[in-house]
């Protein structure tokens, strides 16, 4: 053990180092205050930690030692100690009685507590009243034999660094600084499947932005740290297009477990097929035993887009004549986005609010109308003097659509593909029988018109509908 202290300054460095190869010794009292995420939680290393690292293994390299790896067990333990170390104003291997790990040793905390399997560890601790000082604290332990003598072991291979500021024995921000070390044989082995790959939507339309997720395996026995993904349309190695920036998985990859990363991907003017490859450590940040597993790709077909709604300037009625994949009204108009200021439609179903009313201009709170669907018909307000086109990206319907209608006006979509003469879209209903009025709005006059027997039913269009009685309106595609 050994205490630096200057009492003229009150600057204060302790530190203490210990390398121990001890048989675990039995505890009858286990942690159960995790974070969420792997078994020690998502342990995302600071700054602080990432060039403390950077100093261990400065020196180790100087030494011939070989760099340390990120291992996020001993983080969680050196993070746990630190804390433990602010919450309960002590300065010791051992932790406080009262704190989580009731009292144990570091061997206890390490191999029990934390199911660190290998014997050979070392713990080196530090405190600045000052708040965290990576450079200080470096300086301190390599200054200090018993700390230098774990900075540069060999036998170690892989480090938990926990650099946390509190208040601490009446400094109101100290620093405390916790590294802990491990001999476990290092192995790391990252992997992808073609099955690790989806896409959302899977059966995207071109023009429409695709989130494409992929999941990476650590299947070896050592934890991963950092661990970088890329994204290409088409094979790397013989011209594929990267797709938005590399990406990180902000967390230690545990051995034995998986983490998901994704990128967003246009598909404005990529209409066909596309293999998407996915690629692991491309850079080759991290050593493995195996790196021919790091690449995986799966098949996406864009399809050809649906043909957009011309909409003029003031108000349009229209419908959606295909399935959307969601229903929100932002997703549903987002590609006339700053183009129009209104949106309205009304449910006879609801007598106490039968029209729902979206504006721009008032808050979300105030508005009653959230979402749009296909069996719906709706007015929206075009402001831009040269009109919008509404992109649509959902699925052609592929079986026929029923549709309730109240006695009285009932406002509803026309969610077919194929346009009909009246008579041949209503189908299933007779005019003058069920229904007895069919309107339409005409963009040019701005006018409200009557559908008459030659008149078409158009795909895109809004209608009003007055039925004689309650009945069910099937369209066919």
């Amino acid at each position: 053990m050994l205490h630096l202290r200057n009492h003229q300054n009150r600057l204060c460095t302790l530190s203490i180092s210990i390398i121990l190869t001890l048989s675990n010794i039995p505890l009858s009292i286990t942690i159960t205050d995790l974070a969420s995420g792997g078994k020690y939680g998502d342990i995302v290393p600071t700054t602080y930690d990432l060039q403390l690292l950077d100093k261990i293994n400065e020196n180790r390299t100087d030494n011939s030692a070989v760099t340390l790896k990120f291992n996020a067990t001993l983080s969680w333990v050196a993070r746990a100690h630190s804390q433990d170390m602010i919450d309960y104003d002590f300065f010791d291997h051992t932790s406080s009685v009262d704190g989580q790990f009731n009292g144990a040793t570091f061997q206890e905390r390490v191999n029990d507590y934390a199911e660190y399997e290998n014997s050979y560890i070392g713990e080196t601790i530090a405190y600045k009243t000052w708040g965290i000082d990576v450079e200080g604290v470096m300086s301190s332990w390599k200054n200090s034999p018993p700390h230098w003598d774990i900075i540069i072991d060999s036998n170690f291979r892989e480090v938990g660094i926990g650099l946390l500021e509190g208040e601490w024995d009446g400094y109101p921000n100290a620093g405390l600084h916790t590294a802990v070390f491990g001999g476990e044989a290092i192995s790391v082995d990252l992997t992808i499947n073609d099955g690790d790959i989806e896409f959302e939507p899977s059966s995207p339309k071109e023009g429409q932005e695709v989130n494409i997720t992929a999941t990476i395996h650590n299947i070896g026995t050592t934890d991963a740290y950092p661990v970088y993904v890329k994204f290409f349309d088409g094979d790397p190695d013989t011209g594929g297009l990267q797709i938005g920036d590399e990406v990180q998985i902000p967390h230690i990859l545990v051995q034995q477990e998986s983490a998901t990363v994704n990128v967003f991907w246009s598909t404005i003017g990529k209409e066909g097929n596309h293999d998407i490859y996915v690629v692991i450590d491309d850079n080759n940040y991290i050593s493995e035993g195996n790196e021919d597993n790091n690449t995986g790709f799966k098949s996406l077909v864009v399809e050809e887009s649906n043909q957009p709604i011309h909409l003029t300037k003031g108000w349009n009625l229209v419908s959606f004549p295909y399935i959307e994949s969601e229903t929100g009204l932002d997703y549903i108009l987002n590609s006339i986005n700053s183009k129009y200021d209104r949106v309205q439609t009304y449910n006879s179903s609801d007598p106490l609010r039968d029209w729902k009313h979206y504006l721009l201009s008032k808050p979300p709170s105030m508005n009653t109308l959230t979402d749009l669907d296909h069996k719906t018909g709706f007015w929206i307000h075009i402001t831009d003097i040269n009109g919008a086109d509404l992109i649509l990206y959902g699925d052609t319907p592929s079986s026929p659509t029923q549709i309730s209608l109240r006695k009285g006006w009932n406002l509803v979509g026309y969610p077919s593909t194929t346009k009909r003469t009246r008579d041949d879209a209503l189908n299933n209903l007779v005019f003058d029988n069920e229904i007895d009025a069919v309107q339409y709005h005409n963009n040019i006059t701005k006018t409200i018109l009557d559908l008459d027997e030659g008149d078409y039913m158009e795909p895109g269009n809004g209608y009003w509908l007055h039925a004689t009685e309650d009945c069910n309106w099937i369209i066919n595609n």
